[in-house]
């Protein structure tokens, strides 16, 4: 299903414990509920935890994980996003 990449925070979590050393914590796990209907497993970024808030508005920008794999996270839509591509 194509997508505009909004959507709102439907549900999170905050991890203080990470399950491998090169994650840098706290991160905010979160289930985004895109505009066209569909769920989607990321994490939010470009905020602080204590501003998240249920039916938040987001939009999604992309990190490079490796040369290959880009995954997608989520802001708040009135946050620039940070360019991590490349």
């Amino acid at each position: 299903m194509p997508s505009k990449g909004r959507g709102s925070l439907y549900s999170w979590t905050i991890v203080w414990r990470p399950q491998h050393p090169s994650f840098q914590v706290p991160y905010a796990p979160a289930i985004i509920e895109l505009a066209e209907g569909a769920f989607v497993m990321s994490a939010m970024v470009g905020c602080e935890d204590a501003d998240l808030v249920p039916g938040m508005q987001v939009e999604v920008e992309f990190h490079s994980a490796s040369d290959t794999i880009t995954l997608p996270y989520f802001h708040p839509h009135s946050a620039p996003p940070a360019d991590r591509t490349g």
